[in-house]
């Protein structure tokens, strides 16, 4: 299904029910289009207002003088059928709704008024987005539907049946780094759906990983042959949520969706090479990966650090999630053995430095023998060094920084852990501005490090 341009990329946006009150959603689609410097035009709709934010406003959809490109609906719900009439009048081709009150709630009201917009829209020939949604992020042309959405691109596109997911997600990644092409909240999925969005998506040049949090599934056959067809070119994570009879309950009152069976979701996962998550951490983490090593080797691990309760709770990681530890040169241990203290260290694999972490010389030393070991495919470097003489708390500041130095220096992909406390904010951005995927556990390490492994075995099948 081809969905209107205008979504994307629109040169001019109607906001009915455009709002003063900062506690409206009116007020607030508004404000986060000016803050993210929106470059088409745009028209407040209230029948009540004369300005809002400074722009002038229009009594209705039929009275702006100019071609609207796209017009997002906040105003109750009792109201959208008369509005996507005025859409028709206006040969305005595309609606997102943001307002809720439909399917969703479970009443035979909202799922009638549902059906009798979605009769209106096709008469019409507008396609929707929503309801029970926020809409559109597209920071190329500075849409956004949260003030703090940055009008900076990047190379991952969201789907999100849930805004606030959406909302959430889109802060806490982008606080690590990550950049959006475009993020899409879709709600109810009333006429254009999940399956829609993945299609264009995967043919979008701008978005090269593809992220989904779903509730349910409106077309399941389409959605399979989509999903597989996109695997095969991009990485498609995503988060099923509702696979619990707890869960679907939730998922119908939030989005009225059809939820499927936790086993029938394992089965479409293992089809079409779905990598699937289970919350906002897991899809952070696999996120940051992809964008770093977009296809690295993960097969052999070497593990180094100071602290030697987490290196040793590293190997454990690594197994666990069905990791192999690379198995050192005799050459690597020799090199090992020349630089490390005597006692209270491994030359093996795991590389326990002991107080040899102290002196960043020696952790740098270490990395590079590593990154020359031929039967090494990926590093995971520890943070922290058994002292207090650092500068910083367990001298996380200076571990940061000599891996952001150093990374430049290696050729193999090079991943970090290191808690995320208070004391490790600043090391944290340091090693995200590097380039360098950076968890705070070694499980959480692992376990992506796996799951971008099998994904890779998958490509290869094609």
């Amino acid at each position: 299904m081809v969905i209107p341009k205008e979504f994307f990329n629109p040169k001019s946006v109607a906001i009915v029910g455009a709002s003063k009150d900062k506690t409206k959603p009116g007020h607030l689609l508004l404000y986060s289009l000016l803050k993210a410097k929106f470059k088409g035009k745009i028209y407040p709709v209230n029948p009540k207002a004369d300005k809002i934010l400074g722009l002038k406003v229009y009594k209705n959809l039929e009275v702006i003088p100019s071609k609207v490109s796209i017009v997002i609906v906040a105003t109750p719900a009792y109201t959208i059928p008369e509005i996507l009439e005025s859409c028709g009048r206006k040969n305005i081709g595309c609606c997102i709704i943001t307002t809720s009150g439909f399917s969703e709630s479970g009443t035979e009201e909202g799922k009638k008024l549902e059906t009798e917009i979605l009769n209106i829209a096709r008469r019409n020939n507008v396609r929707l987005i929503g309801p029970n949604c926020m809409g559109i992020y597209n920071p190329k042309v500075g849409m956004a539907f949260f003030p703090w959405q940055k009008p900076e691109p990047g190379p991952v596109g969201f789907i999100s049946q849930s805004g606030s997911i959406a909302s959430m997600f889109c802060t806490i990644s982008m606080e690590k780094g990550v950049r959006f092409s475009k993020v899409i909240s879709s709600g109810n999925e009333l006429d254009l759906n999940c399956a829609d969005f993945l299609e264009y998506f995967g043919e979008d040049p701008e978005t090269k990983i593809i992220l989904a949090y779903i509730e349910g599934v409106k077309d399941g056959r389409r959605f399979l042959d989509v999903a597989k067809k996109i695997s095969k070119e991009k990485p498609l994570i995503i988060w099923k949520a509702g696979l619990t009879s707890s869960g679907s309950k939730a998922a119908s009152s939030h989005t009225g969706s059809l939820t499927g069976l936790k086993h029938v979701w394992d089965a479409v996962v293992k089809q079409t090479g779905i990598i699937s998550v289970d919350g906002i951490e897991e899809l952070l983490d696999l996120t940051l990966m992809f964008m770093c090593y977009p296809s690295a080797k993960t097969e052999k691990v070497a593990i180094v650090g100071g602290p030697g309760g987490i290196v040793v709770s590293a190997a454990d990681a690594c197994d666990f999630s069905n990791l192999t530890l690379a198995k050192l040169e005799d050459e690597t241990m020799s090199k090992l053995k020349k630089i490390l203290p005597p006692a209270g260290t491994s030359v093996l694999n795991p590389v326990d430095l002991g107080f040899g972490s102290v002196e960043w010389k020696t952790y740098n030393q270490t990395l590079k023998f590593l990154d020359e070991d031929p039967n090494v495919d990926v590093i995971m470097a520890i943070a922290g060094a058994p002292t207090f003489l650092g500068k910083s708390f367990f001298k996380f500041d200076e571990f940061a920084k000599g891996l952001a130095k150093t990374s430049k220096t290696l050729k193999k992909p090079l991943i970090a852990v290191m808690p995320e406390i208070s004391q490790t904010q600043k090391p944290l951005k340091t090693l995200i501005k590097a380039g360098i995927p950076t968890y705070p556990t070694p499980i959480r390490a692992a376990k992506t490090l796996a799951k971008t492994l099998n994904y890779q075995k998958f490509k290869e099948k094609f």
